[in-house]
């Protein structure tokens, strides 16, 4: 706890912090056996075009339903996938499902939606991924450019030069590229002039304080404008009220995401 908050700190013993690692030791082993007893399942959260608000896709999302805890939150779960590598395995059987059930939403729909998935830093580490990847496609069929990777700074801050390998790969395949949480990072406006991105995921923070503070200091313009100057498109997450959903079609947002024009449809276990 005391090295977590920098050099030359001090701690002391507080059975909150036992309360906190038994939990966290606790959901890490039920973690372990979530996928084999088919407790993961994903969601499609739907995003919209603006101003039309025609149906662009879907944000594939994962979620996990214990038993025993009860629903578990992927910012709980996630990160912890990710420290102990099962966050590959789960990011193959999101892959896998999302792709095979394609033809379903599409059906539903009656449009091809965009798939847009969640892709870690730990998933760009494994010399498995571009194979697997490429084995998906063929075997489900669907069409590379209904994909759409999200990535976030992470994946780019580990390995720079290996995550544009990657990423080059990734569009020559023709799937699309979009860069989660932007503006929440150190670096993004670099990430937008050097990486083979196309579209960029305005983070949530920024959507809130809209209709709360006045218009000049919201700086959601100003990002919706950058992206278009470098050819990418724009979308908002976290859209809750009508006054950011007019607020985004009165600044040229392409598209958005979030509970105000949609909720979550579960449809695949993992």
């Amino acid at each position: 706890r005391a090295k977590s908050h920098g050099k030359n700190q001090m701690e002391f013993f507080d059975e909150k912090m036992q309360i906190t690692l038994e939990n966290q030791l606790n959901i890490e082993r039920k973690l372990s056996s979530a996928i084999e007893n088919k407790e993961l399942y994903i969601e499609f959260q739907p995003q919209y075009k603006l101003p039309s608000g025609e149906l662009r896709g879907f944000e594939v999302l994962a979620r996990w339903c214990n038993p025993i805890i009860g629903q578990v939150s992927p910012t709980s779960f996630i990160p912890m996938a990710e420290s102990n590598g099962l966050i590959v395995s789960i990011g193959k059987r999101i892959m896998k499902e999302a792709c095979f059930g394609f033809e379903k939403l599409v059906s539903e729909y009656k449009i091809p939606p965009t798939l847009s998935i969640n892709v870690s830093v730990v998933q760009f580490q494994d010399p498995e991924f571009i194979p697997y990847v490429k084995s998906i496609i063929e075997a489900s069929g669907i069409e590379p450019k209904y994909l759409e990777f999200e990535i976030t700074e992470s994946v780019c801050i580990t390995s720079p030069e290996v995550a544009r390998h990657i990423l080059t790969e990734l569009k020559l395949l023709g799937i699309k590229i979009s860069l989660d949480d932007f503006g929440t990072g150190y670096s993004s406006l670099s990430y937008l002039r050097t990486l083979p991105l196309d579209v960029v995921k305005i983070d949530k923070s920024f959507i809130e304080p809209i209709g709360k503070i006045p218009n000049e200091k919201n700086i959601v313009k100003t990002i919706i404008d950058m992206a278009h100057q470098l050819d990418l498109e724009v979308i908002a997450e976290g859209i809750e009220e009508k006054i950011q959903y007019d607020y985004l079609i009165q600044n040229n947002c392409d598209y958005v995401q979030g509970n105000y024009i949609g909720k979550p449809l579960p449809i695949f276990a993992l």
